[in-house]
């Protein structure tokens, strides 16, 4: 009996991670088959990499979150005032630049980021 309640607790969490945050994987995602990239780590941390060279990274914490059936990622950066959110898809999220701290090119190599600038999926963690 108690084997049968734990398959069944374990199947309707399975079913439960499943249906929320509207596709959202913890993974990496990148621009344009290359850079900037952006890993959501397991543990609710991130490292969005701006370039190929990796001079410049941001460091912090993200949040999903529901609102009227569509789902936000919210990113915290470690200084702890910038802030980016973007809205997640199935196989993507989208940079919210309206809501978002905006993100300034540093270096040549670089990507400008703007409004509606998808990241698709790239690499998801095992």
């Amino acid at each position: 009996m108690k084997k049968i309640v734990c398959i069944l607790l374990a199947a309707m969490l399975l079913l439960l991670s499943a249906c929320s945050g509207g596709g959202f994987k913890p993974a990496v995602y990148r621009m344009n088959d290359s850079y900037p990239r952006i890993s959501l780590k397991e543990d609710g941390s991130f490292v969005f990499v701006h370039g190929a060279s990796a001079s410049r990274m941001t460091l912090g914490t993200y949040t999903v979150e529901e609102n009227e059936g569509n789902t936000a990622l919210k990113l915290e950066c470690e200084d702890g005032e910038t802030v980016y959110y973007f809205d997640v898809t199935e196989d993507s999220i989208v940079f919210d630049g309206e809501n978002s701290t905006p993100i300034f090119r540093e270096f040549e190599d670089e990507s400008e980021i703007t409004d509606g600038t998808e990241f698709d999926l790239w690499r998801e963690y095992k």
